[in-house]
């Protein structure tokens, strides 16, 4: 069913995506203390159907975000985290709430 969901998910234009740590404790081969990754990917909340997915990675590397989004030729909005520009064929556009962040501190922006 998931990857069902995720083969319709990148026929959309537009692929919502966002990573956050969270600590897993006794996960065999890693200290509690280490960081993995929760990530969500989805569609618009204007498409009739939604679609919202998560996957846990043990890092934030962006060949994550690649094989996750791989297939998928549209807009992709996210903050600004450089692991995204691995994801081929989209085209990058940050989130609002990350896009003023940049204008302040005069970053030059490299996407749309």
């Amino acid at each position: 069913m998931y990857e069902r969901m995720r083969d319709k998910l990148i026929t959309y234009d537009i692929v919502m995506s966002d990573e956050t740590t969270i600590q897993c404790n006794k996960e065999e081969g890693r200290k509690a203390s280490s960081n993995s990754y929760f990530w969500q990917h989805r569609n618009g909340p204007w498409e009739e159907t939604p679609i919202i997915l998560f996957q846990y990675t043990r890092t934030r590397a962006g060949e994550n975000a690649r094989k996750f989004l791989e297939g998928f030729s549209g807009y992709s909005i996210t903050d600004a985290y450089a692991g995204y520009e691995k994801v081929e064929n989209i085209i990058r556009c940050l989130c609002w709430s990350h896009y003023p962040r940049r204008l302040i501190i005069r970053e030059e922006l490299p996407y749309a």
